[in-house]
């Protein structure tokens, strides 16, 4: 049935006064909820040597030779090996800076969102910063004394969640395929993962998230850099075994060996001539912020054929060789070899020597140990490797590789529990 004009007409004005209501109702609701949540974009300052970056929605990468480049947000950053870069994430009026990230050597890291809201005097939004670590590590610093809370989320593997919402936060987030490791210098973080949920991290705590999703921790920031310092994998996934000898010689032994219930590594090698076998991990860890490193290890040694630790210094039946890069990105080493009590001859010469002349690394004086006993061994002498590495006027910047290994003609001795600890 078609309306008469007048229904028409009121028709037309029921929903003109309809409009009109929703309309009204929409501008007082909709312009508040505009100036709460619009967002505006932060400023990303990027500077560093040997550091590559990569534009959102473009395959090429640029390098920065130079001063500090603005990046927009969804960018990648990568570092080389002993690189280092640094981000500050400012806001673009008044050049505030809210957060600096520092970002070590063998580093790829998104930006994945840094928002302010636009309308700051009518929105109570914090400053929102995301960023993920698809690998390496980075030390991430919010600034003290904002009018305005800054909130930063850092995503790594395996599906980790790490948030600081404090003022003053000082914490360092390592990642790799496997796990991620937390740090809280100063303030606090909150680590969640759906596994475990979420575990809240206090000042000089840190926790370790498995490649499971288990969060182990708070646990002290002192770390093991070494992994399977007991040797419960198969030989050759994470140690590289290594095995030397004269020309036509026997090769010595290396193998998981368990003594008085101590699951260790054997070195093993009964022959007249010179043989030297071995385990090396690789690192590649960026240590610049660290505070101190010092190297633990359990030794059983049983027999050695030769006085002292050779007739060069160089054949002891235990030896740790650490390999790093100095500041320069000069390959430097750090030598520290144990040997029988009951083979030394206080006299060094051709019999043997316990000190190193000929070798380029940092060395001291090896050490004369007993037999026949478990013995927790600590070096250096000060606790600290990087502080000795300070004092010879070379610095460690990045850790490259540590190999344990016997060297000599006859000997016999055990390794166990291995374990470089870096406090950060």
């Amino acid at each position: 049935m078609s309306l008469t004009p007048v229904q028409r007409a009121w028709a037309v004005l029921w929903a003109a006064f309809v409009s009109f209501c929703l309309l009204t109702y929409g501008v007082a609701s909709g312009v508040p909820w505009l100036l709460q949540n619009t967002t505006a974009e932060l400023r990303l300052e990027l500077g560093g040597s040997d550091t590559q970056f990569q534009r959102p929605g473009l395959n090429i990468l640029e390098v920065i030779n130079g001063p500090p480049v603005t990046l927009p947000v969804g960018s990648i950053i990568l570092t080389d090996l002993n690189a280092q870069a640094n981000l500050q994430i400012v806001v673009p009026n008044g050049d505030v800076t809210l957060a600096t990230v520092q970002i070590y050597g063998d580093s790829r890291v998104q930006v994945q969102a840094a928002d302010r809201p636009r309308f700051p005097e009518y929105s109570d939004l914090p400053y929102y910063i995301r960023l993920r670590v698809e690998r390496g590590r980075i030390r991430v610093l919010s600034a003290n004394g904002l009018p305005r809370p800054v909130n930063i989320e850092v995503y790594s593997a395996p599906d980790v969640l790490t948030v600081l919402d404090q003022p003053g936060s000082n914490a360092s987030i390592e990642s790799s395929f496997l796990r991620t490791t937390v740090s809280v210098r100063e303030s606090q973080a909150a680590v969640t993962t759906p596994l475990s949920g979420t575990l809240t991290l206090r000042s000089e705590q840190r926790a370790d998230v498995t490649d499971s999703g288990a969060i182990i921790g708070p646990l002290p920031t002192e770390r093991n850099l070494i992994l399977d310092g007991t040797f419960e994998r198969p030989l050759g996934e994470v140690w590289k075994v290594e095995q030397r000898a004269d020309s036509g010689r026997p090769l010595g032994e290396v193998r998981v060996q368990t003594v008085e219930g101590r699951r260790s590594i054997n070195f093993s090698r009964a022959d007249n001539s010179w043989g030297q076998v071995g385990l090396t991990q690789e690192l590649n860890v960026d240590v610049r912020d660290f505070t101190s490193l010092r190297l633990q290890l359990d030794v059983y040694l049983t027999s050695q054929s030769l006085f002292n630790c050779g007739a060069l210094g160089t054949e002891c039946p235990v030896m740790v060789k650490i390999r790093y890069l100095d500041f320069n990105g000069s390959e430097q080493g750090w030598l520290q070899g144990y040997f029988d009590r009951g083979r030394l001859i206080e006299s060094q010469g051709q019999f043997g020597l316990f000190t190193c002349p000929s070798c380029s690394e940092i060395t001291e004086q090896h050490i004369p140990i007993e037999t026949g006993q478990w013995l927790t061994l600590e070096a250096p002498g000060n606790g600290n490797l990087l502080a000795l590495m300070r004092e010879r006027g070379i610095p460690a910047a990045l850790l490259r590789s540590i190999t344990i290994y016997a060297a000599g003609h006859q000997f016999n001795s055990n390794v166990a529990q291995i374990q470089l600890l870096a406090s950060d």
